[in-house]
């Protein structure tokens, strides 16, 4: 419980290309344990209040981004056509026939890359960066206090995405003109750039580490070897590093490395290679635009939610404890805490209405909206500005 039920998809980009994505729920409910053994290990809740926080956190995942949902039935006993769960199928069509808006309202793109998958993989075996970089990173995104959307480098390419504050690229490993040119873009209107691990390096010339900077505009060196990969953040007063300053980044095994050697680039993170202490985290102004580079490829929850307001994005959340769903009309959360919470809006709403795990009326004319929930649950609110 606490997860994010994020689909095995880029789920927003089907919207933006014309395409509905249908969102599958894999929950078990707690019954499994009992009726069908053999799925014990993927079962994660206890008791019937647990499943439906649970189903109804994937229907809220699948409804702010638009998606379709169904729910799979891992066996022939119907878990899902039982009366206990009647009551919250019902809701869950009220809300989906209610006509409300879906499209989304983010200021967050996490752009995902298919051109560099094929580009990541060593010919012995898997290489686990494109892991971190999207099936980890993606999952800590959510409880960092705003939307995301998942897209493509197509979406941009073909300029069919909205705008965005802040543009996450996180697997891109190919450069081509299209590519420095859509980062020159990005650029000149200002926006906040992360980038992470090695954006750029492969052309179709081959391996340069000199093309990093082509593309990104900070320059990184790079080391062939197999080393332990991670950044110490600095204990120092940037707003990047607030509540993260000394810690470290998630570290493993593995190779190429990479390191900043650009002196116009702030250090804010250093790691040991080769016996030397590198620069692996750096911010670099580059007009009006912000650069952040990564040469770890896993982030956490805590410095995305610093770099989102860097980049002003609109937090919702006053913390990194709970799964964040939101659109232009819903805003909601999935929390394995309970207590006290708070959710602020980005600007005043005439009326908010909880639609999930009941409905009611529960404030107007009011950018904030406090309540309480259950150590786990989910609750989702329908929000007219």
């Amino acid at each position: 419980m606490g997860q994010t039920s994020l689909p095995r998809s880029v789920i927003d980009t089907y919207p933006l290309q014309g395409r509905m994505n249908i969102f599958e729920s894999d929950t078990r409910p707690h019954f499994v344990r009992t009726e069908n053994p053999g799925q014990v290990s993927v079962v994660h809740t206890f008791n019937t209040e647990e499943d439906i926080a649970a189903l109804s956190r994937d229907f809220a995942q699948a409804f702010t981004h638009g998606a379709g949902f169904w729910l799979y039935d891992f066996s022939e006993n119907n878990w899902f056509a039982r009366p206990q769960f009647m009551p919250m199928l019902r809701q869950f069509a009220r809300i989906a026939n209610s006509g409300t808006d879906c499209r989304r309202a983010s200021e967050v793109a996490f752009v995902c890359d298919f051109g560099s998958v094929p580009l990541q993989f060593y010919a012995a075996g898997e290489n686990p960066v494109p892991d971190q970089l999207i099936a980890v990173n993606a999952p800590e995104l959510c409880y960092a206090g705003a939307p995301y959307d998942a897209i493509l480098t197509e979406d941009l390419l073909a300029g069919r995405a909205p705008e965005y504050k802040l543009y996450i690229f996180s697997n891109l490993v190919r450069r081509t003109p299209e590519l420095e040119k859509l980062a020159a873009r990005l650029r000149a209107k200002g926006k906040t750039i992360l980038w992470l691990y090695a954006p750029g390096l492969i052309s179709e010339c081959g391996i340069d580490p000199a093309g990093i900077e082509k593309l990104t505009g900070v320059k990184v060196g790079m080391i062939r070897d197999k080393l332990p990969m991670g950044a110490k953040l600095a204990d120092s007063g940037d707003p990047l590093l607030a509540g993260v300053g000394g810690t470290e980044l998630y570290t493993f095994k593995e190779g190429p490395v990479f390191y900043v050697d650009d002196p116009a680039a702030e250090a804010l993170g250093h790691w040991q290679y080769d016996g030397k202490r590198r620069v692996t985290f750096a911010s670099k102004r580059i007009g009006k635009s912000l650069a952040i580079y990564s040469a770890a490829p896993r982030l956490n929850r805590a410095l995305f939610r610093n770099i989102m307001k860097a980049a002003g994005v609109h937090l919702y959340t006053a913390d990194t404890k709970d799964v964040l769903f939101a659109n232009r009309s819903l805003v909601g959360i999935h929390t394995a805490t309970g207590g006290e919470k708070t959710l602020r809006l980005p600007q005043k709403a005439r009326r908010v209405t909880r639609v999930l795990p009941d409905e009611a009326v529960v404030a107007e004319n009011t950018d904030t909206v406090k309540f309480t929930t259950p150590k786990t649950a989910t609750v989702l609110f329908k929000v007219e500005y």
